[in-house]
């Protein structure tokens, strides 16, 4: 008879630098991210999703920051030569008790799901680092962001959010980032996770893996 193979399981962490925390990117240390990648896999971790701080990478609605997508080539890289898988997380406002806007998004009446042109700042943000990071082998999931509806829920107030603004949480970027990534080759054979409190979605030739509290899967392929 033979034997069902053994699922892997792997253990992964969070990550921010212990030194810089929030500041990774504005105060990079590669030698010490490169210190800490190979202490987590000497106590057993295989997976780091790590954050790409939206005020850092876009501080213009048309424009990424170029020194930034470099930084996180290299971070990527480190990863994989000290054999940590890493989980990139695309775009973080709401991190750790903070909101950390790009002054342009400050404006308290925007709206992240629903306004155009910050939804093209979004697409534009995410297609430019996922093209960066293509081909890397080391790298088995994206997250499109990081609890982004809490962000945008503290623009309204808890009546607003009763009343007209629970829908428009439901028109999370994922929908148009899906939609323009499902062209792209490099998304396609990643796994792309959208961490947020809110409705499924059809996103053409990806497939939802449902999960009952926390982040959804979007499985690339048909």
């Amino acid at each position: 008879m033979t034997r069902a193979p053994v699922p892997r399981f792997e253990l992964g962490c969070n990550y921010w630098p212990a030194c810089s925390a929030m500041y990774m990117w504005r105060e990079l240390d590669l030698g010490a991210v490169r210190a800490e990648f190979a202490h987590m896999r000497e106590l057993g971790f295989s997976v780091v999703r790590f954050f790409l701080l939206t005020e850092d990478f876009l501080p213009e609605p048309t424009r990424v920051a170029s020194d930034k997508v470099a930084q996180l080539v290299e971070v990527a890289r480190i990863a994989s030569e000290e054999r940590i898988a890493t989980i990139p997380t695309l775009i973080t406002i709401n991190m750790s008790g903070k909101m950390w806007w790009p002054s342009f998004m400050r404006e308290p009446r925007s709206n992240l799901f629903a306004d155009p042109s910050l939804l093209r700042s979004q697409v534009l943000l995410v297609e430019t680092c996922a093209r960066a990071l293509a081909g890397d082998a080391s790298i088995p999931a994206f997250d499109l962001s990081n609890e982004l509806d809490d962000a945008q829920a503290l623009r309204f107030s808890g009546t607003e959010l009763a009343s007209g603004n629970a829908a428009t949480r439901r028109q999370v970027p994922a929908e148009p980032l899906g939609a323009r990534a499902s062209h792209r080759p490099a998304d396609i054979t990643r796994h792309v996770q959208r961490p947020i409190r809110c409705g499924p979605l059809k996103l053409g030739r990806c497939k939802i893996q449902r999960k009952h509290c926390g982040p959804r899967t979007l499985r690339a392929g048909g």
